[in-house]
């Protein structure tokens, strides 16, 4: 069996870059585990060096927005699946969403959030939502979608 790839969305603003880190690793280890190759748009980037806080222009000083855009875009194309935690509403995870949707990927987005839980466009275009309050996705992913 092919081995499944993974692009790990999320929102990412105002969020505390320490944690936010340990979050994404956690979860990108447990994907692993289960199977799975994992493409994150913050790769390259030492989320736990940048200290605490929340300084996204060191985040992105490196890469204009054009080239983040178009680098997440082609993240998606060349992946099975979308895994999107949006622990708030976001801008650039509901460009991912809808961008992968036309192109017919499976999407799972997971939030504890009930404006993101509810919304009837997060509804629609997703494969599946997952309230992680209630239902552990790591879990879904690793028994469903391999």
């Amino acid at each position: 069996m092919m081995m499944k790839t993974i692009y790990f969305a999320g929102t990412f603003a105002g969020f505390d870059l320490v944690d936010l880190a340990i979050k994404r690793k956690v979860t990108s280890d447990g994907l692993i585990l289960r199977g799975f190759k994992v493409i994150d748009p913050l790769r390259e980037k030492p989320l736990d060096k940048l200290g605490k806080g929340s300084d996204y222009d060191k985040l992105y000083k490196e890469l204009t927005p054009n080239e983040i855009v178009h680098r997440d875009l082609w993240d998606i194309d060349r992946s099975d699946i979308v895994l999107m935690l949006m622990t708030k509403p976001s801008i650039g995870c509901s460009c991912e969403l809808m961008y992968a949707h036309l192109k017919n990927k499976c999407i799972v987005v997971v939030s504890e959030v009930p404006e993101v839980l509810e919304h009837p466009w997060v509804k629609s275009l997703s494969t599946k939502v997952i309230d992680s309050s209630k239902e552990d996705y790591l879990d879904y992913i690793g028994h469903f979608l391999i």
